[in-house]
């Protein structure tokens, strides 16, 4: 039973961990929301950090990855803005708005 457990565990934290070399979505949300930054203030000086993520609801009849959507504070240059960016499994992640702050 002991035994069990112990296997139990190590297949849930292995199931969380990234593959070896690949980003975890995490990364590249803030890898997009940095790339938002850099074409709208020409600044390659940011920091992203994330404020918040939100597993999206699924649609009836939708039988692709699981969608999340996070949300990216950015700054740099003197300005700050927050970047909601959203991420799927095998896919690019995409931002898919701006609070456009100065």
């Amino acid at each position: 039973m002991n035994r069990c457990l112990s296997c139990l565990v190590a297949a849930a934290v292995a199931g969380c961990a990234s593959p070896a070399g690949r980003p975890d979505m995490s990364e590249l949300a803030t890898n997009a929301a940095q790339d938002r930054a850099l074409t709208q203030w020409k600044c390659t000086e940011t920091k992203g950090t994330v404020l918040g993520r939100t597993a999206l609801p699924m649609a009836a009849g939708y039988a692709g990855p699981e969608r999340i959507q996070y949300t990216i504070g950015v700054e740099g240059c003197g300005r700050n803005m927050n970047v909601v960016v959203v991420c799927a499994a095998g896919t690019p992640c995409f931002v898919a708005g701006t609070d456009n702050r100065k």
